[in-house]
Order: C-alpha cells, then sequence, then structure tokens
C-alpha cells in the first residue's frame, strides 16, 4: 500500500510539474502558441541579438563617450557582433551621440502572435510593435 501511494504522488507531482514548464514556455515564446515552433525560436534568438546589439554599444559609450551605428561596428572590427539579420528579421542600429536603437523587422507579413518589429533602445528594454 505503501509503495502504490508513493508512486501515485510521483505521478501527480510530475504532472504537475509539466503543466508549469509548459506554461513558462508558452509565456517565453507566444509565436510557439500558434503552432509554429520555428518562429518561436527565431524570436528568442532576435532578442538574444538584440541584447548583444545593446551590450556592444554600451561598450562603446563606456570605451569612446558615444553609441555607434551597425556599418561604424562592423568597420571597427567588433567581434561577436550577431549577422544583420536572423531568419525573416533584419537588424539596423542607428547610434547618435548619447542614444542608440537596434530594430529587427520581420520582412514581408508575420504569422499571428509574431511582432513584426522588435526594438531595444539606451533604456534597455525590449519593445514590440
Amino acid at each position: 500500500m505503501g509503495r502504490a501511494f508513493g508512486f501515485i504522488s510521483l505521478i501527480i507531482v510530475m504532472a504537475v510539474g509539466l503543466y508549469i514548464y509548459s506554461k513558462q514556455v508558452t509565456s517565453i515564446t507566444p509565436a510557439m502558441e500558434g503552432g509554429n515552433p520555428k518562429s518561436g525560436v527565431d524570436l528568442i534568438g532576435v532578442r538574444n541579438d538584440l541584447l548583444r546589439f545593446a551590450t556592444v554599444e554600451r561598450q562603446h559609450m563606456a570605451s569612446d563617450g558615444h553609441y555607434i551605428s551597425l556599418s561604424e561596428m562592423h568597420s571597427g572590427g567588433d567581434t561577436g557582433l550577431p549577422a544583420d539579420s536572423r531568419g525573416p528579421y533584419d537588424y539596423s542600429v542607428e547610434g547618435s551621440g548619447s542614444t542608440f536603437t537596434a530594430t529587427a523587422t520581420y520582412r514581408g507579413t508575420p504569422p499571428a502572435g509574431v511582432p513584426h518589429v522588435l526594438k531595444i533602445t539606451d533604456a534597455g528594454n525590449i519593445e514590440q510593435e
């Protein structure tokens, strides 16, 4: 009787854990709710790339006292930069003096639940449109 109770308890705990895990995954990747996991993976990669651009911009602000554009990043030899695009998103980075904006724009019409534009600014928040 004790073993059966332990086994049933284990199954219940695992079910609750899997339910919580699935809710966290769908909150992180809303595009996967529509049944398109590739869009969800692209979206996570784009967010990571925008964070990387913001890191490079902050490094330039600390060392040079101003933000720079994407072309200046490439010509300056910055290492570890993401490519100019990821999946269906194209990147642009505009830096002018004391502000910058890194933007990822979806080529074409995005599927339901996928943002058309993602931006990160010197404030550090990723916004989506």
